[in-house]
């Protein structure tokens, strides 16, 4: 993990520059674009490049503090782009050093903290326990009635993120007065003690408005629109299988080619749209963090040919699988629905394996480029 000494040591050894291809020296994962197109989510290769003010974000920890192995599971995944929901934190101090322990620190030995809206699973089950009174039927209520409050907004230890593989942060331009007024709003935040809500005041919400002073969660519509165009497209594949049917067909008088033809319109259109709008926010966004210098023209370029292969996957690929899951759904509708479900999420895990692939090839390009440059005359006539 990112505490594990002697991992970290192995990590940051100097090596030959042109053999190591890597980005910055320490293996991470290219730059991409955050859930609403608009912002830069950056893996942290070295602990010790965090600051007070920064926006990071890890994989949603579903059983925090009960199954590490799990925890540490869906951290991997997101470092992949497997899993897509992300728990938000801000950074407190700036962290100079990590001990012995694994325990990240300030140049004074203090602990770094951080601030989060956050609960563990174990006291979110002791905690609706306790509302219950004892009286088990109120459960399902009580879990509900906590769900829309389940956490506090306090500092944590950054020590406690140790068991995550990965840590993103998310990029935006700061100078050390935009990182002493994070600190101020991280304390009034903290001592207001507002009420989480998971639709209107998550996590994101939280921290967004102490690094920004705008509460704004862009995760919240993005999945609002996955789950939206999942049940259309969910709901055009039943159409097709209650069209298959004969029985049904006469009944309703339906034409099987023109009703067939706009039900797979639907489903292909339910694909398409999200990949399209991502790709045209990205494209408008991208230049503009290159302008801020957020990111190097380098990045630029690849993130511009990382979205047009995107797009290109989840829209050819995306309507491929809904084409297949409806010419399945009368023979195989257990197969056709697992299709349907996964004709927008397996093409664009492709892509972001791609854009990988891309990003080290396009990188040790460049870096055995610059260490070419670098050599005497003697040595490259040679």
């Amino acid at each position: 993990g990112l505490w594990d000494m002697d991992a970290h040591r192995r990590l940051h050894a100097p090596a030959a520059s042109v053999e190591l291809a890597c980005y910055g020296g320490a293996l991470r994962m290219p730059p991409r674009m955050y859930r609403d197109s608009k912002q830069i989510m950056r893996e942290v290769g070295d602990m010790r490049d965090l600051r007070r003010g920064d926006h990071c974000i890890v994989a949603v920890k579903t059983v925090r503090a009960i199954s590490p192995s799990f925890d540490w599971l869906t951290s991997w995944l997101s470092r992949y782009g497997f899993c897509v929901v992300y728990h938000h934190f801000a950074v407190l101090d700036d962290v100079d050093s990590i001990d012995d322990s694994g325990i990240p620190r300030t140049s004074s030995g203090k602990v770094v903290q951080v601030v989060e809206h956050t609960n563990t699973t174990r006291e979110s089950l002791k905690t609706i326990t306790v509302m219950t009174g004892g009286r088990w039927v109120r459960w399902p209520f009580c879990a509900i009635e906590f769900i829309l409050d389940k956490a506090q907004c306090q500092p944590v230890a950054l020590a406690e993120y140790g068991d995550m593989p990965c840590i993103f942060t998310l990029e935006q331009p700061m100078t050390e007065g935009d990182r002493d007024e994070v600190l101020v709003r991280a304390e009034a935040m903290v001592r207001r003690n507002v009420t989480y809500n998971l639709f209107t005041n998550n996590c994101e919400h939280t921290v967004t408005a102490i690094c920004t002073g705008e509460a704004t969660s862009p995760q919240v519509p993005v999945i609002f629109l996955d789950l939206s165009m999942l049940a259309l497209r969910s709901l055009a594949l039943a159409v097709l299988v209650m069209h298959s049917w004969r029985p049904c067909r006469q009944s309703l008088r339906w034409r099987p080619g023109i009703w067939a033809a706009i039900l797979q319109l639907v489903g292909c259109a339910t694909v398409a749209f999200p990949a399209v709008q991502r790709y045209l926010l990205a494209a408008c966004n991208i230049p503009v963090l290159q302008k801020v210098d957020v990111i190097t023209s380098f990045e630029e370029r690849y993130l511009l040919i990382v979205e047009r292969i995107r797009v290109a996957a989840v829209v050819i690929g995306g309507s491929a699988t809904f084409m297949l899951s409806a010419a399945w759904c009368r023979d195989r509708p257990a197969a056709a629905a697992v299709l349907s479900s996964c004709a927008s999420y397996a093409p664009d895990i492709f892509a972001t394996s791609m854009s990988t692939g891309l990003w080290w090839a396009l990188w040790h390009d460049r870096r055995l480029g610059a260490a070419h440059s670098s050599l005497p005359e003697a040595c490259v006539a040679q």
